[in-house]
C-alpha cells in the first residue's frame, strides 16, 4: 500500500516537472517572439530559404556527427569490456536521440539511452557511467574549442564577456575532473564513504557508479581517444552552424566567433529547465551573437535549423524503439 503510494506520489511530481518544464519552453519561446524585432513568420520564410548547398551539407554532416558520437560512446563501453554488437548500439544510441526530443534539456535523452544500456550487460553501473563521461568528455571537448576562439579574441573588447566565459567553463570543469578522481577529497566530502556495515542502497549505488568513473583512470589511453574524437565531433557541430548562418545570409559574421558562442550555449542548453532545451537555447543564440551584430531573426533561424535537423535524424529513433527487444542472454557479452 505504501509503495503504491509512493509510486503514485512519485509519477505526479513526474508529470509537473514535465508540465513545469514545457511551460517554461513556452514562456522563453513567447518571450522571444513577441519583440518587436523577431517575426515568427519571417524566422519561418528565412528557414524555408535557406540555401539549398548549405542545407544538404548540414544534415549530411550531422550524419558524421552521430557517426563520431556513436564511436565515441563505443570506445568507453569497451573499456569496461561491454560488447555490444555496433548495429545494436547503434540502435541504442538512435533510441536516446529520439527521447531528446521530450525531456529536460539537450541530454535529456541519455537518461533513456542509459536505461537500455544497463538491460543489455550484467555491468550495469558501468554501462550508465559510459554515458556520463561521454557527456562529460563531450563538454569538456567544446570548452578547450571555445577556449581556443576565446584567446584569438582576446584583444576585442566587444566579446570580453564571452571570452571570459569560456575561460571560466574550462577552469570549472577542469577543477571537477581533478576533484573527481581525488578519493580522499570525495571520501571526507560524500555518500561514497562506507561508515557502516549496512549501507543504503543510495550509498552502494554510488559507490559502483564511482568504482566504474574512477577506472577510467587506468586506462588514460582510453580518454584521450575519446577526447580527439570529440574535438572533431564538436568542432564539425560548430561548423554546421557557421555553414547554416550563411545559407541564411549571415556573411559577415567569422567562424572564430561560432567556436567562442557555441560551446557556451551549448552549456546553457544542457541545463535542465526546460523541454528538450526549447527557448532555453533560442535566447541563448540571440544574447551571444548579438555581441558581435547579428540580428535575432537570423540567430534565432540558426539555432531553429539546428533544431529541425536534429529531429529529423531522431526520427530513426522511433522505429528502433517501437520495434525494440530485450536482448537474449546470448546476445550479452
Amino acid at each position: 500500500m505504501v509503495s503504491s503510494v509512493r509510486t503514485g506520489r512519485t509519477g505526479v511530481k513526474k508529470a509537473l516537472l514535465f508540465f513545469v518544464r514545457t511551460g517554461i519552453s513556452g514562456g522563453i519561446l513567447y518571450f522571444i517572439f513577441s519583440r518587436s524585432d523577431l517575426n515568427l513568420q519571417d524566422i519561418v520564410e528565412r528557414i524555408r530559404g535557406i540555401q539549398r548547398g548549405s542545407l544538404y551539407f548540414a544534415v549530411a554532416a550531422f550524419g558524421v556527427v552521430l557517426l563520431l558520437g556513436s564511436l565515441r560512446w563505443k570506445i568507453l563501453l569497451e573499456a569496461h569490456k561491454i560488447r555490444l554488437t555496433f548495429p545494436r548500439m547503434l540502435k541504442l544510441f538512435f533510441i536516446g536521440l529520439f527521447f531528446n526530443n521530450f525531456l529536460p534539456s539537450l541530454t535529456g535523452g541519455d537518461i533513456v539511452k542509459a536505461y537500455y544500456v544497463s538491460k543489455e550487460t550484467s555491468k550495469r553501473a558501468e554501462a550508465v557511467m559510459t554515458i556520463i563521461v561521454d557527456r562529460g568528455i563531450g563538454m569538456l571537448s567544446l570548452f578547450f574549442l571555445g577556449t581556443g576562439a576565446g584567446i584569438l579574441n582576446l584583444n576585442k573588447p566587444e566579446v570580453r564577456g564571452p571570452v571570459l566565459t569560456i575561460f571560466v567553463l574550462l577552469a570549472i570543469s577542469l577543477i571537477s575532473i581533478l576533484l573527481a578522481l581525488n578519493q580522499r577529497f570525495l571520501g571526507k566530502i560524500s555518500l561514497i564513504r562506507r561508515k557502516n556495515s549496512n549501507p543504503s542502497r543510495i550509498r552502494v549505488l554510488l559507490g559502483k557508479l564511482y568504482q566504474a568513473f574512477y577506472f577510467y583512470k587506468s586506462c588514460p589511453w582510453v580518454l584521450v581517444k575519446a577526447f580527439f574524437l570529440s574535438l572533431l565531433l564538436q568542432a564539425t557541430i560548430i561548423v554546421i552552424n557557421y555553414q547554416i548562418a550563411l545559407g541564411l545570409g549571415a556573411k559577415d559574421i567569422g567562424i572564430a566567433y561560432f567556436f567562442l558562442f557555441i560551446p557556451i550555449v551549448s552549456a546553457i542548453s544542457a541545463i535542465p529547465i526546460s523541454l528538450a532545451g526549447w527557448g532555453v537555447g533560442e535566447i541563448s543564440y540571440k544574447e551571444y551573437f548579438r555581441y558581435v551584430g547579428l540580428g535575432g531573426g537570423i540567430s534565432v533561424s540558426i539555432s531553429l535549423s539546428m533544431r529541425l535537423i536534429l529531429l529529423a535524424w531522431s526520427l530513426i529513433g522511433l522505429p528502433l524503439y517501437l520495434f525494440h527487444r530485450a536482448p537474449k542472454q546470448k546476445e550479452v557479452f
